[in-house]
């Protein structure tokens, strides 16, 4: 498709960190003759306002996000399961949704995929709180959390320094004194899959998350599938002693660890946790996370 004007959305806190490279991307996009409509948007709330009125006007070919999988999860609560393009700029702490899809931090690259519209309809997951009808749930792009990983999601988010990928190594070792499995139920298709403690759970549409750790294990956003990684019971040393998998994917050669596939994954038990999808609080244990196929399209290489 052919890109001639976007809506280019982001928040305070990238001009802040990033105001070079946005005031670089804009003008790459310029000489390659797409107009920008610049919108800075505020937290969530004010970010799906502003999101719902380009999606009632539809004044624009594309919407831009110039930030990180956070802002990204705000936009796709309006923009899911509608026709408008979706581009991303990678410009937070993680940026797992872009790393997957191999889109570049250099404005100049990142601008050439905006301008040549090739736009790919991919997967969402979506987080819905049991029993059903009792919240809201939520879409996601990366992956949906709980247990271990997510606390350290939680506590990462509470820090402001340093960025990327140093700032969850830092959370987990903070965490990790911490640490506790938990019983748990585990379905995948209506199947029970898995029915003792439980140290974490990452229900996977791509690979990564955290800044960079592989947990997906052959998670792909266009094959209607999600990759659960499960990691039973295990103690904090041997927890400890298996971190530096985490860098590499060799965590799954672990016994506790399994990897299930299925279309929709239910997690019961884990009392007390908090499942987190895309770095984003979404609800409490029990929930229902299920692939929706093709529900968005994104621009990409």
């Amino acid at each position: 498709m052919k890109i001639k004007n976007v809506t280019l959305l982001y928040r305070p806190a990238a001009v802040r960190r990033y105001a070079s490279k946005l005031r670089k991307f804009v003008r790459e996009l310029e000489k390659l003759g797409v107009t920008v409509h610049q919108t800075m948007t505020g937290n969530s709330q004010v970010t799906q306002m502003v999101v719902r009125e380009r999606l009632r006007t539809r004044d624009t070919d594309a919407l831009i996000i110039f930030g990180g999988d956070g802002f990204l999860h705000a936009v796709l609560q309006e923009t899911a399961g509608t026709d408008m393009p979706l581009g991303i700029i990678p410009a937070g702490s993680g940026n797992d949704f872009a790393r997957h899809l191999r889109i570049s931090k250099d404005p100049r690259r990142a601008a050439a995929v905006i301008a040549a519209g090739n736009a790919q309809p991919l997967d969402l997951g979506y987080v819905e709180p049991l029993p059903a009808g009792t919240r809201t749930g939520q879409w996601f792009a990366t992956i949906a959390c709980i247990g271990f990983d997510s606390r350290i999601v939680a506590r990462t988010n509470s820090f402001s320094w340093p960025r990327g990928t140093l700032r969850y190594v830092i959370s987990l070792l903070v965490e990790l004194p911490n640490y506790g499995a938990v019983p748990a139920q585990i379905y995948a298709d209506g199947e029970l899959v898995h029915d003792e403690r439980m140290t974490l759970c990452a229900v996977s549409n791509t690979r990564f998350y955290g800044g960079g750790f592989p947990i997906g294990v052959g998670a792909q956003p266009d094959d209607g599938v999600l990759n659960t990684t499960v990691v039973g019971g295990i103690g904090k040393i041997r927890l400890g002693a298996n971190i530096p998998r985490l860098f590499t994917g060799g965590f799954t050669k672990v016994p506790e660890v399994k990897v299930i596939r299925g279309q929709e994954i239910t997690v019961a038990g884990a009392r007390g946790l908090t499942c987190h999808a895309d770095g984003e609080a979404v609800c409490p244990a029990p929930f229902r996370v299920r692939i929706v196929p093709g529900a968005m399209r994104f621009l990409v290489p």
